[in-house]
């Protein structure tokens, strides 16, 4: 912090630990730092205002290559020009590489932000939520009710009657896969293993519980449930695999459950995707980072390093790796115990970190 204080700028991205982000954050707030060099992460939901905002491009790179801003993450952006309280005008500044990014940035600063769409998928977890708290017709009634419909309502009657019959027909038909498999009565009420499969609030949550149920993570050590519960995250995958995992019951167990979606007629989870490669899939590559992390016997710069992973993209597939953990440590199972050992394991510095932020007074820079 004070070598920032000192610098007078700071970077600001993603890859960056959540300890870093806040400070400079916190430290462009109050004046201690005077240039932040940042991708869209820090006009994206954040009050950082500043004087000025320099666009040196109007391209973004995405997992589908580079595209143009579209006109909400530019008002996100410019919108940050001009501090209340502080200046009477907010500059923004473009910085051309194509002859018509001029008037590009003028279409965008005239046009209204793109409408939200919503991302709604049924999922088995929520299948089980609403079944346990609700009969089936009323759990129907508030699918129904979901953004999605009320989206297409807006735009077409017609296309909003079919995205929700599109979403009934998904819900039961999860519904009865969970039914087959044991999760739900007849009577569509939650069976005792349907109970604790609710303490699961997981995109994967059926392949989770299932994993448990069949007894596949009943010999793994502490280090080794840390690694599987990486596998079933849907973070970054690190570039490079640090270790071995064996995975290949978790593949087995994916396949089935996948051609069991298939008889249903339900789209397929895509997990088998995840699993496949060995040692280079992008769940073993999570996994096997979980694990080396969990063991202990490396630091963070050295996991970092052989990874070959930015180290945002890093803490977060441990967080999200012990939140996972964490519901598991809510089961009435032997695996308890061990996601608990496992979560503390993961749960140190730097991905969990205290941090000081210097005022002022501590510092030779004046406001």
């Amino acid at each position: 912090a004070r070598y920032l204080i000192e610098a007078g700028v700071a970077p600001h991205h993603a890859g960056h630990l959540t300890a870093w982000k806040i400070c400079v954050e916190r430290m462009l707030r109050a004046g201690l730092v005077r240039a932040v060099f940042a991708t869209t992460t820090l006009a994206a939901g954040l009050d950082v205002p500043a004087r000025t905002v320099v666009l040196p491009t109007l391209r973004v790179r995405d997992e589908k290559g580079e595209r143009m801003l579209t006109a909400l993450e530019f008002h996100q952006m410019t919108g940050r020009a001009g501090r209340r309280g502080k200046d009477k005008v907010g500059f923004v500044l473009v910085l051309p590489r194509h002859p018509r990014d001029f008037e590009v940035a003028r279409e965008l600063a005239a046009s209204e932000p793109e409408d939200l769409r919503s991302a709604f998928r049924v999922q088995y977890y929520q299948v089980l939520n609403l079944l346990a708290h609700h009969g089936f017709e009323a759990a129907l009634t508030i699918v129904d009710k979901s953004f999605a419909v009320y989206q297409m309502a807006r735009r077409s009657h017609r296309r909003a009657r079919a995205v929700r019959q599109e979403l009934r027909t998904e819900f039961k038909r999860r519904a009865e896969l969970l039914q087959e498999l044991g999760y739900l009565t007849e009577d569509w009420r939650p069976t005792v293993i349907g109970e604790w499969a609710l303490l699961i609030r997981h995109e994967r949550s059926l392949f989770i519980v299932e994993a448990i149920r069949q007894g596949l993570m009943d010999t793994l050590t502490p280090e080794e449930v840390a690694a599987w519960a990486a596998a079933f995250t849907t973070e970054r995958s690190p570039r490079f695999p640090v270790a071995r995992v064996n995975l290949e019951p978790l593949w087995w167990l994916a396949y089935e459950l996948e051609e069991l979606e298939e008889r249903h007629k339900l789209p397929p989870s895509k997990f088998t995707d995840e699993l496949e490669g060995e040692q280079w899939s992008d769940a073993h590559r999570r996994a096997a980072a979980a694990f080396r992390w969990a063991e202990g016997k490396w630091d963070w710069t050295v996991l970092v390093q052989r990874s070959g992973s930015e180290e945002g993209d890093l803490q977060r597939l441990m967080l999200q790796t012990a939140e996972l953990l964490r519901q598991l440590e809510d089961l009435p199972l032997p695996v308890a115990q061990r996601a608990r050992m496992a979560r503390l394991m993961l749960l140190r510095e730097p991905v969990v970190e205290t941090f000081a932020l210097p005022t002022p007074s501590d510092s030779d820079t004046t406001n």
